[in-house]
């Protein structure tokens, strides 16, 4: 299987692509494991070039935004002095750079370190009181696994899976640690085939990064070929008189002294010196369609990295009915996915590690709506609850206390005290047993026979 061939860009500080890169070639993005020199290149894209830098990282502060409620923690016994030491904050920005790295290498790991002086291949115990000073984190190229050493418990969940890792630092002291599965968190990057996500490989996923490469190639070369346009907009013209009789007679110093007093008459004067039956013309060649082929390869270029062009080229977004909500939904899809598969387990982990638990972790939600769609939101809400209290299934109370009651402002989760509905129920003098109170309807050919004996007692 072919290698990926990726040369690298020009070294420049300008924040774009007319100097971004002389060829980006990527001949296959299947090629395992990566190569150290794919790593330096991703590294040199990344720093150099913002709009790739956006693109790895504007859906990352987009998915952490907003404050984290842990709600109610669980402390063990053993532990009832220490609260979540580890600010907000700090897990905030750790976990940026740890999926900025999965993102743009294809996987990252953090490990822990702790104010109590226990070895990195032991596992980690639960309940040893311990305090998170801060954590290191590692691009995935730093990291390899010890396939020698596997889980071979089948109810493990890191069963068949490698139990150390090592990992290559820039301390001298500790060029090489041997850490237990136990106290890393590894963060993986997109799905790959069964052949690629083995334990036998550093990368644990793809990068997005280096699949936006191909574009970035498209995306540049649009932009240079659309230069060169510009530059040939606008032609010149000149009519001399006698033009090749004079270059056949060798004449051209004569010619080239001519468009010399015509090029420094223009530039000085701005003006045209002509003899009788010269002529000077300007012709113009068509641009149309240039910038919607260049629009296309933005498009290109904004769905490699999942997110939509209005977003990652700030660009007002296109097309019939314009409004942006469709933006707003590929960027809060790719957004949750980033919670749902990376943040979310992170934070829980930072917990776990810390020897405290709970039930529920809420983050904030991505989308904000705009206060006409709140309004309209609310309304269908109240005119559902106002249903619900006319036909009795709720009241009053209930839809107040649970709508408005709570300490996180409007919500639509309703709260039923059952038990107060059934107490209601039984002792309600006006509502009556509808099945024992019923007679049911029936004809005369149905009366039984104490019904005829008692007519027959009254006509006697």
């Amino acid at each position: 299987m072919r290698k990926s061939k990726i040369h690298a860009p020009k070294q420049t500080q300008e924040d774009g692509f007319k100097t971004l890169h002389e060829k980006v070639k990527v001949k296959s993005r299947h090629s395992t494991p990566l190569s150290q020199h794919i790593y330096t290149t991703l590294d040199t894209y990344f720093t150099n070039y913002g709009i790739l830098r956006r693109g790895v990282q504007y859906p990352i502060d987009q998915a952490i935004k907003g404050n984290i409620d842990f709600g109610s923690l669980n402390v063990p016994q053993f532990n009832l002095s220490r609260t979540i030491t580890y600010s907000k904050s700090q897990m905030k920005k750790d976990f940026r750079r740890l999926h900025t790295f999965t993102r743009t290498y294809g996987a990252a790991i953090a490990l822990p370190i702790f104010d109590t002086a226990e070895p990195f291949d032991q596992p980690l115990q639960p309940n040893i009181k311990r305090k998170l000073l801060h954590l290191q984190i590692y691009e995935n190229y730093r990291v390899s696994p010890d396939t020698v050493n596997l889980d071979s418990n089948p109810f493990s969940p890191n069963f068949n899976k490698p139990l150390y890792y090592y990992i290559q630092t820039d301390n001298p002291a500790f060029a090489r640690l041997r850490v237990h599965y136990s106290r890393l968190f590894i963060d993986e990057g997109e799905t790959q085939s069964y052949h690629r996500n083995s334990y036998r490989t550093k990368a644990k996923g793809e990068s997005i990064l280096l699949g936006a490469l191909y574009y970035v190639d498209k995306y540049h070369h649009s932009l240079e070929s659309s230069e060169s346009i510009l530059e040939d907009y606008e032609t010149t013209t000149i009519t001399v008189n006698n033009l090749q009789d004079m270059i056949l007679m060798g004449k051209e110093d004569a010619v080239q002294k001519r468009l010399k007093i015509l090029d420094e008459s223009r530039s000085i004067l701005n003006v045209v010196l002509l003899d009788e039956n010269e002529k000077y013309s300007k012709t113009s060649s068509s641009v149309a369609g240039v910038d919607k082929l260049i629009q296309e390869f933005q498009i290109a270029l904004a769905a490699s990295f999942g997110l939509p062009v209005s977003i990652l080229f700030g660009r007002s977004p296109a097309g019939q009915n314009a409004t942006g909500e469709a933006d707003m939904e590929i960027l809060a899809s790719t957004c949750e996915n980033i919670r749902d598969y990376s943040y979310l387990p992170f934070l829980q982990w930072i917990l776990n590690i810390q020897n405290l638990q709970t039930e529920e972790i809420t983050l904030p939600p991505i989308r904000t709506p705009k206060y006409k769609e709140d309004a309209e939101y609310r309304n269908i809400i109240g005119q559902n609850m106002e249903r619900m209290i006319n036909l009795g299934v709720l009241t009053a109370e209930e839809v107040r206390q649970s709508l408005y009651g709570g300490d996180k402002g409007f919500t639509i989760n309703v709260n039923i005290d059952n038990n107060k509905h059934a107490k209601n129920e039984f002792n309600d003098p006006n509502k009556t047993d509808i099945v024992a109170t019923t007679k049911p309807k029936t004809s005369t050919n149905d009366r039984n026979v104490n019904d005829v004996r008692g007519d027959t007692d009254k006509e006697n």
